[in-house]
């Protein structure tokens, strides 16, 4: 059995369930496979004070030092965050957390595996140098799409690609720009995240906040620019018969709330915070339609989700999204990134809405993935 140590801040923790839950997910699969034990180090920034009024950063205060989820033990050492003038100081601050965390079971460790490239990659490369451990760093998203294109940054993460054995992109366009930014290419592998079926299934439960007559539209994500919820909104006016529920928090959510109520669109918006999987399966299936405006994505889970609770999505062309959309009847592409991108692409699949999805969503479970991520790390043992 390989003993992993998997190290990233990009994972659950007990204040924030969802934060990183793909990784969480994968992590939780490749165990139940027999094939690999795990520890992980998911350090948080440190900030001392764990009052309301300092909103997400009393959140980090608020975290436990250790904890265990799903049966897997977790640490979450503190690492200082200097804002805006200290992204390039992270990786080492982040270093230091991981390297603390894990300097007692180093001899326990077959493989370090670090997810997001910056700062989580660069500073799990710096562990590798010191504790003489094979490395595989998983790619999700923006660190290749934004932050590898930087300057300072990107020769960061080109010389961590250096540093690990291998590299594992979660789509094929991903991969593709993880190329053009100068990684290692010949060090990548395309490793596709899957969709838990035990969770997401037609799961009934939820009821829809507005009429059952109308179109239930339904978007999950973050309240950021990035998720691009305003689009949906504005696009409520030019769909009257249709309804919005959007899960999720963010520091959009007042402004958003504000052009619902000046577009007289608000009587027909719900906002819900973020629920747990089991919970949320439910509110999938009580929709019509799944609507991803992103601006960018790796690998977008909540597609999958979607369908494997029989809903029809449509989403922008970002990331791996036209991998999982091949066909009209899996979902429709949003034409442009705007109310009236969305519109067309809501006229459009509403003939698919209702469509069985089940059999092609078995094409995306986790059964692949894992034989596939068990035996690149049996390569790199190995090596």
């Amino acid at each position: 059995m390989i003993r992993l140590c998997v190290l990233t801040t990009l994972y659950p923790n007990s204040v924030n369930r969802r934060h990183g839950i793909f990784v969480h997910t994968r992590l939780k699969q490749l165990i139940a496979s027999g094939q690999v034990s795990a520890r992980v180090i998911a350090p948080v920034p440190w900030f001392p004070v764990s009052s309301k009024r300092f909103g997400r950063y009393a959140e980090w205060a608020k975290v436990p030092r250790k904890e265990v989820i799903d049966g897997i033990e977790i640490d979450h050492p503190r690492y200082l965050v200097i804002p805006k003038v200290g992204m390039l100081l992270t990786p080492l601050f982040l270093a230091l957390a991981f390297l603390k965390a894990v300097w007692s079971c180093r001899r326990e460790i077959d493989v370090l595996d670090a997810h997001y490239y910056y700062p989580d990659g660069v500073a799990a490369a710096l562990v590798k140098k010191w504790l003489k451990k094979p490395l595989v760093i998983s790619a999700r998203g923006t660190d290749i799409n934004v932050i590898a294109g930087m300057k300072g940054s990107g020769a960061m993460v080109r010389w961590a690609s250096r540093i690990a054995k291998r590299s594992i992109a979660v789509s094929q366009s991903l991969a593709d720009t993880m190329q053009r930014r100068g990684l290692c290419d010949d060090r990548i592998a395309v490793l596709r995240n899957g969709v838990d079926r035990g969770v997401f299934k037609p799961t009934e439960g939820f009821i829809w906040p507005h009429s059952e007559k109308g179109l239930k539209l339904l978007s999950v994500g973050n309240l950021t620019e990035l998720k691009g919820h305003r689009y949906m909104i504005e696009a409520l006016v030019q769909i009257p018969e249709a309804s919005l529920v959007i899960v999720g928090h963010g520091e959009e959510q007042a402004s958003l709330e504000a052009l619902a109520k000046e577009l007289g669109v608000q009587a027909r918006l719900t906002f819900l915070p973020p629920v747990p999987q089991e919970a949320l399966a439910a509110i999938y299936t009580a929709a019509d339609l799944f609507i991803l405006a992103s601006s960018r994505e790796g690998w977008p889970n909540v597609l999958l989700e979607s369908l494997a609770c029989n809903t029809q999505v449509i989403s922008t062309d970002v990331g791996g999204v036209s991998e999982i959309l091949s066909v009209p009847e899996h979902g429709g592409l949003i034409p442009e990134r705007s109310a009236k991108g969305i519109t067309q692409a809501v006229t459009a699949a509403k003939e698919y809405v209702g469509i069985d999805q089940q059999a092609y969503v078995e094409s995306f479970t986790w059964d692949h993935v894992v034989r596939e991520q068990a035996r690149l790390y049996q390569e790199v043992v190995r090596s």
